[in-house]
């Protein structure tokens, strides 16, 4: 039971990421595109207060929290699966 909500509660730090990829689908367009339209859209956005790096920091950041949380609660924590014997 402890071992399913260890995993549970890490992977709130991947929800983040997502939400902050999901944030960053503009830069990210704009990044690949090149093209007129998504650098206006990232100005437009600017002009509201559209930060993509914090949403970058944020998601580099949780992806690392998220990774380290699944780690250590498959090494330290008990196996809620039991083994059956090979009868």
């Amino acid at each position: 039971m402890n071992k399913t909500v260890f995993l549970v509660i890490s992977m709130v730090p991947w929800i983040l990421v997502g939400g902050a990829l999901i944030y960053l689908a503009p830069a990210i367009a704009d990044q690949l595109l090149h093209s007129e339209t998504t650098h206006m859209w990232l100005t437009t956005l600017g002009r509201g207060g559209y930060y993509p790096k914090l949403a970058t920091a944020v998601a580099i950041g949780m992806s690392l929290v998220g990774t380290a949380l699944t780690i250590i609660g498959s090494k330290y924590l008990p196996s809620d699966r039991r083994i059956q014997s090979g009868k």
